[in-house]
């Protein structure tokens, strides 16, 4: 798996006609919200096991596994994107004023700071 990670990684910083393409809006969405995505998704595991356990069960097996992966990938970036606007850009904004080297806006930030 690792092997096919790097050649990919690869691929994608060497290839300018490689069939991935990470220059988009959800890829760069996903950018800016990953650090909330890596910090709620275990905590939305959790409470879709504790929370909705009982209703997943009720479905067949095929649908357990849909609604389930739906659930936990709809409300990690939901609570991600959430905290993002009401929490993290608030540091992103105080950033600036703390740091001795200036970094430059995102390319496509359309409100940088």
């Amino acid at each position: 798996m690792a092997i096919i990670t790097v050649f990919l990684i690869m691929n994608v910083s060497q290839n300018k006609k490689t069939l991935v393409k990470l220059e988009n809006r959800v890829m760069d969405y996903l950018g800016k919200i990953s650090y909330g995505i890596y910090i709620y998704h275990p905590l939305v595991i959790f409470l879709g096991a504790k929370l909705l356990t009982p209703y997943f069960l009720k479905m067949g097996e095929s649908y357990q596994y849909i609604a389930i992966y739906v659930f936990i990938f709809g409300g990690t970036i939901l609570l991600a994107g959430i905290s993002y606007v009401f929490f993290e850009k608030r540091f992103i904004r105080l950033k600036g004023k703390f740091t001795r080297i200036k970094s430059s806006p995102s390319i496509n930030d359309p409100h940088p700071g």
